[in-house]
């Protein structure tokens, strides 16, 4: 995982298969809390994705939290899926090359 600045690049692959780790329950959507308990379980895993890994109600670690999570849910929809969480963990600062990639949509595939 590279650094550009203070934001963590992943590869796609990285940024997928750290997806599945949270996702606790296999739905395709991260709560905050799966992405909390995850973080919480896995310092190494928070380490990665340039997180705290203890987040608290009470202090700085969380306002830290909940504005990535609100970055990366582009849909507001108050869960973040693959492609929010790729697509926010593997940009490049100033190209749009991830926006070029083949990616395949769950919703695409015939009925």
């Amino acid at each position: 995982a590279l650094h550009s600045g203070s934001a963590i690049v992943l590869s796609r692959q990285e940024a997928v298969d750290v997806f599945r780790k949270i996702d606790a329950n296999q739905n395709g959507e991260i709560s905050q809390i799966e992405y909390i308990k995850a973080l919480r379980k896995d310092k190494t895993l928070a380490r990665r994705l340039g997180l705290p890994s203890d987040i608290r109600q009470e202090d700085e670690s969380r306002r830290v939290f909940q504005y990535m999570y609100g970055q990366m849910d582009t849909d507001e929809s108050k869960s973040i899926n693959l492609e929010e969480f790729v697509g926010y963990y593997t940009r490049k600062d100033g190209s749009d090359d991830i926006f070029n990639a083949p990616v395949p949509a769950i919703e695409d595939a015939p009925p």
